[in-house]
């Protein structure tokens, strides 16, 4: 992301890259200023969630939690939200609290925090798998800064973003990162459409009144109506060229110059059958090459094979 920080990677890019695809739109013009190929393909976000997106599933009193997937982030995030859900299940004895690990591994210690913290298990439901149906089925969310708070927005769920982490890592990337926001949906907006409280502002405090506050369905509108735009600056509807197809329109490019080692490994399977589809114009004559070095078709497509996102 070097639009954010070390833009001086950018010449060294330009001379080793043939083409460069963004999944961002303010990406293209910063590589196409200094001389780099770039297309903006829209980020496969888009697509993965629309097709498991579920409407109608929102359940008005329930708060989805995301401290991250790592074990690093638990440890700095979920104490903070322990907390909150002590504090507001008093306070808003209606609401439920869920959240949703991503292996056994980190769920088991997100239960050994709660427990050590005293709280019971009937308060705060913490499962494994099922983030994205949780994104769903929550009225707000707490969500660490991350693909996460992209995937809140496409799955329109109101949300607050949150961050933490060590006081010199902090105060370093102050130091580098020449941005006003780190979440992705304020960064396409430029301006703050979602809260962002990051290091000395993430207090269960302010995390509770974030909560509140979007619990009011005039705050929770207002946010949602600038949902769409995220959607469609990430590549909604599909008005950019797919990067199959670029993909496909390189590699052809590379057999008439008559370089077989930079046809990428993931074009030359699809080319050989292993996913059972082509990606783009992919000609005749890179199938050929393609074969022609040793590489034999496949003709059968194995059940847990998965095809390569492009």
């Amino acid at each position: 992301q070097v639009w954010a920080w070390h833009r001086g990677r950018i010449p060294k890019m330009v001379r080793m890259l043939d083409l460069m695809m963004c999944i961002f739109p303010f990406e293209a013009p910063l590589f196409q200023e200094a001389g780099l190929r770039t297309e903006f393909v829209g980020h496969p976000l888009v697509d993965e969630i629309a097709s498991i997106r579920k409407e109608g599933v929102r359940e008005p009193s329930l708060v989805g939690l995301f401290p991250g997937s790592r074990n690093r982030e638990i440890d700095r995030h979920f104490p903070v939200f322990i907390e909150v859900v002590s504090r507001l299940s008093r306070e808003r004895p209606e609401l439920s609290f869920e959240t949703a690990a991503s292996t056994e591994a980190l769920a088991e210690r997100m239960r050994g925090m709660a427990r050590k913290a005293g709280m019971p298990p009937e308060l705060f439901h913490i499962t494994v798998g099922g983030y994205h149906e949780l994104m769903d089925r929550a009225a707000v969310g707490v969500v660490a800064s991350g693909t996460a708070t992209m995937e809140a927005a496409l799955h329109r769920l109101p949300y607050t973003l949150v961050y933490k982490v060590p006081l010199l890592t902090y105060w370093m990337a102050r130091m580098l990162i020449k941005i006003r926001f780190i979440g992705m949906v304020n960064i396409l907006a430029q301006k703050p459409v979602v809260k962002e409280l990051i290091q000395f502002d993430f207090t269960p405090d302010k995390v509770i009144g974030e909560i509140e506050r979007l619990l009011v369905p005039e705050n929770r509108d207002a946010l949602l109506k600038e949902m769409p735009k995220v959607r469609a600056d990430l590549g909604y509807p599909p008005l950019v060229t797919p990067s199959s197809q670029i993909v496909g329109s390189m590699a052809t490019m590379n057999v008439v110059l008559g370089r077989y080692k930079m046809i990428p490994k993931e074009v030359r399977d699809i080319v050989r059958g292993k996913y059972g589809r082509t990606p783009g114009p992919i000609s005749e004559e890179l199938k050929k090459l393609v074969l022609k070095n040793g590489e034999q078709p496949i003709t059968h497509r194995p059940a847990d094979d998965i095809a390569p996102q492009m």
